[in-house]
């Protein structure tokens, strides 16, 4: 099966808009994402901040055609003006198997390495060991500089006979 994927580079305020009208005209998925690399840091209760640079993308059935579907949140949008759109066909993918791909075992410092459930440890030294753990939404997978920071961190704390808590 293939996909429609329509996606946007838009303002905050339009972003909020293009996401519940391609939610309107049948998305199977709408996402929000940062278009260029501004940070949000954490936000007060009940916001919900978007870039100033968003890119809203949504996921269509191919059977849906792109024109019918800018030519209505066209519709939606006015007199606003529908941002550029990048129309793009997905081939399905196995995208557990693509996610899985994407993460391999990592060593942090000299000694802790990180291994999800579906890869292979890799062979250890004398000293080191080795933590079976899928990234997730709770813990990733070290890419994240403060992730990798900590676990750098314990990579060189002596933690025999010791209990840690995440």
């Amino acid at each position: 099966m293939t996909w429609l994927q329509l996606r946007f580079i838009c303002d905050a305020a339009t972003a909020a808009d293009l996401a519940e009208h391609l939610s309107d005209c049948g998305a199977l998925a709408v996402s929000l994402d940062d278009a260029e690399d501004e940070a949000i840091y954490e936000p007060p209760p009940g916001a919900t901040p978007l870039w100033s640079h968003t890119r809203v993308s949504g996921l269509f059935p191919r059977e849906d055609t792109p024109q019918r579907l800018l030519a209505e949140l066209e519709r939606r949008l006015a007199p606003d003006r529908l941002p550029e759109a990048l129309v793009e066909v997905l081939e399905n993918r196995e995208w557990v198997r693509q996610y899985q791909d994407a993460f391999t075992p990592a060593c942090f410092g000299e000694r802790l390495w990180v291994v999800p459930s579906w890869a292979e440890a890799p062979p250890l030294g004398p000293a080191q060991v080795s933590v079976r753990l899928d990234p997730g939404l709770a813990f990733g997978t070290g890419s994240h500089a403060t992730t990798r920071m900590c676990l750098d961190w314990l990579s060189a704390e002596d933690l025999q006979g010791q209990l840690v808590v995440d």
